[in-house]
């Protein structure tokens, strides 16, 4: 790994820290974050899936760290991990395309993107999810460039962490089909061969659900069930008085209107990353379909299955 990307990336991550944390919040958002709070707050547990690697690192901060509020010692886990995302982006970036100007321009355009500052601002789960998943694209990245098994280990480690943080890691998988297929023989040979590594592993990646068993007898001050249980926990996992991705009862009479926030997806790109944003975009998509046919096919899927796709299923709509 050349020296001045790994330079580069550390100088991204630096500036990234700094704008970060310093634009913290001091107070409750909204959304989730009251929720998010008062669970790490108290050692209690979260909305569905209960996040218990989130709520269990929020927790120690607000033990460990002795400035700001509670909800400014919880937020240090979403700017520090999106800070982290972009240092760990920056580097895939330049291993994928060996060029720092165009790299350093592209992370810093989704960096600066207002969702994008706002999650790493606020109390919110998903600083830690796009770090797990910038994480993931580099282990794949480091195992095709070396092919070395500890990479591969790794990759799975956070895979299984992730699911369990949050679900919507999953619409991750069909893209990651595609890269191990186009591996096929070097893949097969990792099963083969590292199968009790990889169950050892994946095992150890479920700890942060011990931190369910520590909490039911604690008897933590907030839960999002009404009381502690093994059952209420077990429905807290698979979300099963929860539910996923329907947030309006029009989305069963009207499916069709799940197009619409398809529609309002691609705004709203258009809308955060500029025109010009999307002008790159689509010339930077049409150089690798060009010049690099397997990796756009692959960062093709990541954008359709967790955009489009990911939006079409969950739909925001509501009747007024």
């Amino acid at each position: 790994m050349r020296k001045k990307f790994l330079i580069t990336s550390l100088i991204v991550t630096v500036f990234f820290a700094f704008l970060y944390v310093s634009h913290q919040s001091h107070s409750i958002y909204g959304g989730d974050s009251g929720d998010l709070v008062s669970a790490a707050y108290t050692g209690g547990i979260a909305h569905p899936p209960g996040y218990p690697l989130y709520t269990a690192i929020g927790h120690i901060l607000t033990k460990v760290v002795s400035y700001g509020t509670p909800a400014w010692q919880i937020t240090l886990l979403s700017s520090l991990s999106l800070t982290a995302a972009m240092g760990v982006l920056t580097l895939y970036s330049l291993l994928t395309y060996r060029s720092v100007l165009p790299s350093i321009i592209g992370v810093a355009s989704l960096g600066l993107t207002y969702i994008y500052w706002l999650y790493a601002s606020v109390p919110e789960v998903f600083g830690l999810h796009i770090l797990f998943l910038t994480l993931q694209l580099l282990t794949l990245k480091m195992w095709e460039i070396t092919y070395h098994q500890k990479w591969l280990l790794f990759f799975v480690f956070l895979f299984v962490v992730s699911v369990f943080h949050h679900q919507i890691i999953l619409f991750m998988v069909p893209a990651y089909l595609y890269f191990f297929i186009q591996h096929e023989k070097k893949a097969v040979s990792f099963v083969q061969s590292a199968r009790i590594k990889i169950i050892a592993i994946s095992a150890i990646a479920l700890i942060p659900l011990l931190y369910f068993a520590i909490s039911i007898p604690n008897l933590a001050g907030y839960t999002w069930e009404d009381t502690l249980s093994l059952s209420n926990v077990i429905k807290i996992i698979t979300r099963s008085t929860y539910g996923s991705f329907t947030s309006a009862l029009i989305i069963l009479e009207k499916p069709l209107s799940r197009l619409t926030d398809v529609y309002a997806y691609f705004v709203f790109l258009v809308e955060d990353f500029g025109p010009m944003g999307a002008v790159l975009a689509l010339v930077g998509a049409a150089s690798d379909f060009i010049r690099r046919r397997r990796l756009f096919n692959f960062h093709s899927l990541i954008f359709f299955c967790t955009g489009p796709l990911f939006f079409f299923l969950w739909c925001l709509y509501f009747e007024q």
